[in-house]
This record gives C-alpha cells, sequence and structure tokens, in this order.
C-alpha cells in the first residue's frame, strides 16, 4: 500500500538562507515554516512538481512539456506556521482522487494525522518527538497496522538533517529500508540529497537549485539533477499566500 502522507520535507528540499543557526531552546517548539525554511507569514503553499520525461530546456530556461502533467501538493498553514491540512492531487487527470490529510496536536505539538481519498478514510497515523531533535512518523492502514516508519533528526538549523525510512506489506514484512541524508544549501547554493539503500548498499545523489525566487526570498522554482550524471530530475513551482 503505497504511504498516504507525503512528507512535506522530502518533496520540499528548500535551499532558503541557512547562514545562522536557529535557537536550540527545546522548550520552544518547531513549526512548520522553521522546519521548511520558509521565510513569512505563509498561509498557504501550492507545490507543482513536472518529473523527468515531461521537462525540456528552451532557450536556457527549464519548462514542462506538458503542463498538464504534474502532481500539485497544497499546504495549508494556521496564523503560528503550523500546518493544518495537505491536499495531494497525484495524477491531474483525475483531481478527485485527492488525498486530504489533515494534521492532529496535542499541547501545540504534530500528534497524529488522518488521510482521506473520496471522503473514505484512508489510514492515519501518529507522530513523536524526542524535544526538537528526533521526530517519528508512524504511518497505519485502515486496518491499524504499520505501514511505514520515518525516523527524522533536525541538523542545528532546526531541519530535517537525516531520516531513516523503513516501509512493510500488510503482513508487517518490510519492503524496503533507507537512508536519506539532507544538506541544506546556504542561501545562493543548492541542495543535497543522498539516499542509501539499507539493504543493498547503493547510494543515489541528486541536488536542487533554485531557479527563481518571491519578494520574501521564498523559491517559487527549482531544479533536481541526478549526480554526477547532471541528469534533469524534474522541476517544481511554488506559489505562496501570506497572511
Amino acid at each position: 500500500m503505497r504511504k498516504l502522507f507525503i512528507l512535506p520535507f522530502l518533496i520540499f528540499i528548500s535551499c532558503n538562507d541557512q547562514s545562522k543557526p536557529a535557537a536550540s531552546n527545546n522548550k520552544t517548539l518547531l513549526n512548520d515554516l522553521t522546519i521548511w525554511g520558509l521565510k513569512g507569514r505563509v498561509k498557504k503553499m501550492t507545490l507543482i512538481q513536472y518529473m523527468s520525461g515531461n521537462i525540456a530546456q528552451r532557450s536556457g530556461a527549464w519548462a514542462p512539456i506538458d503542463s498538464s502533467k504534474a502532481s500539485i501538493d497544497i499546504f495549508e498553514f494556521d496564523a503560528d506556521g503550523n500546518l493544518l491540512v495537505n491536499y495531494r492531487i497525484v495524477d491531474t487527470d483525475h483531481p478527485l482522487d485527492t488525498i486530504k490529510t489533515v494534521l492532529q496536536y496535542t499541547d501545540g505539538r504534530q500528534s497524529g494525522f488522518e488521510s482521506f481519498a473520496s471522503g473514505k478514510k484512508q489510514g492515519g497515523g501518529k507522530i513523536s518527538w524526542t524535544d526538537n531533535t528526533e521526530r517519528t512518523i508512524t504511518t497505519f492502514n485502515t486496518s491499524g497496522k504499520t505501514i511505514s516508519e520515518e525516523i527524522s533528526s533536525f541538523d542545528k538549523f532546526n531541519r530535517v538533517g537525516r531520516s531513516e525510512d523503513n516501509s512493510y506489506n500488510d503482513s508487517g514484512r518490510k519492503i524496503y529500508s533507507y537512508t536519506n541524508i539532507l544538506q541544506n544549501g546556504q542561501y545562493g547554493s543548492p541542495s543535497m540529497t543522498i539516499f542509501i539503500d539499507k539493504e543493498t548498499g547503493k547510494a543515489d545523489t541528486s541536488v536542487t537549485e533554485v531557479l527563481t525566487r518571491d519578494a520574501q526570498g521564498n523559491e517559487t522554482g527549482t531544479l533536481s539533477k541526478d549526480m554526477p550524471s547532471h541528469r534533469a530530475l524534474g522541476i517544481h513551482v511554488c506559489k505562496y499566500e501570506y497572511y
């Protein structure tokens, strides 16, 4: 079963300014704008992804070949920067298949979520924290069985620097296990992700470069490339609404 809740930091690798470490006060709860490195009081973010095979470089600029072929994520935040809901349209030809994930909070901190498609619950999960240094997200299917687990560690900038991911089938057998190492670039520098398959030891590396930014300094266009081949993997367009 596919993981329903697509974690924001896995699809939104930010190259925003990381020149100064964030305050390391574990009593201060992290919000999603901080974790994602977003600037300003973001109310809504729409992320449009065009993947390899549907992008081309024209007159020196990257653009989708067919702009209707994309996956779309819409993130809505409260005034304190906490993620409230994520709408994910995997196939724009079938927008009614939108997956809606609603976040749950306990004492001001994310503690769980539920996912729905066509009005029916498709699963959910729980979120646990170790201060501001580690977050564990466990996803369940409709029968309550664990289908994935992700343990994320935060760096000195309060950004995810590493995650350990495991996925399971309905009988509880592990399907895959991998490590993500994320190196969030300083302002103007590419971010890098190293994907390591823990079963085979094979490592794949990609970099994300900023193409454009808005007036707040948040990226509105990025390009992901495989390394060292420099093959384009996808372009990502972000649109923002602010409080």
